[in-house]
């Protein structure tokens, strides 16, 4: 018994420093972390941007366009009218997309001196975001794009480092919040109207985006 805590002791001696320098490698970059983008709106501009959001949802799917006469008069209004419809928010989750900008070489770049990256904040590959929901609202998939590496833009420094080779990595946070859309339906003569839950949706707000140098290799 003794021969087994002392081996499990050892295993621990070894390891611990091992699992430390990993995730001082792994922090390295984000000394110079730098921000690209931070959203301030207050939290009335975003309820009203989620708001834009849904009604932009109601109008794509035909929401508003059919129109009927009004019997009596000569006046029109929406065939769907806007109080045959409600919309239920959930709870906003944050999430992040995180992956290495465009426009960079697969093995990395070694900074022995210093230097750093020149970063656009447009185009480039995807990253996925997905998040799960409660019922009644559906989970949400989205893709964003992570941008370039160039030779404009913003500057991210890295450290002279004569042993780590370095890619430009980035990470963009939103805040999704999910909705469903009630119509006042029909259901019988026994039921009567009720709210039937019709579509269901969600709204995205960007939050913000940093870059860093990520080590991807050691010499």
């Amino acid at each position: 018994m003794k021969k087994r805590i002392m081996l499990f002791v050892l295993l621990i001696v070894i390891l611990i420093p091992n699992l430390v320098l990993a995730q001082e490698i792994d922090d390295v970059g984000k000394v110079n972390k730098v921000v690209i983008y931070k959203n301030h709106m207050s939290e009335s501009e975003k309820q009203a941007e989620r708001d834009r959001q849904v009604k932009e949802h109601l109008e794509k799917l035909n929401f508003g366009k059919d129109y009927k006469i009004v019997f009596g008069d000569d006046s029109i209004r929406p065939f769907n009218d806007p109080s045959d419809y409600k919309h239920e928010y959930g709870t906003s989750k944050i999430a992040v997309a995180g992956g290495f900008a465009g426009g960079q070489g697969s093995a990395g770049y070694r900074f022995p001196t210093g230097g750093g990256f020149w970063y656009t904040d447009s185009g480039g590959p995807t990253a996925s975001i997905s998040v799960s929901f409660p019922k009644p609202f559906e989970s949400v998939s989205f893709s964003v794009n992570l941008g370039e590496k160039g030779t404009t833009g913003q500057y991210v420094k890295v450290d002279p480092d004569s042993n780590n080779y370095y890619k430009l990595y980035v990470e963009k946070e939103y805040e999704v919040t999910p909705y469903v859309i009630y119509k006042w339906t029909w259901i019988d003569d026994f039921t009567g109207y009720q709210w039937v839950k019709w579509s269901a949706g969600y709204t995205k707000i960007h939050l913000g985006t940093t870059a860093y140098p990520k080590i991807v290799r050691s010499v």
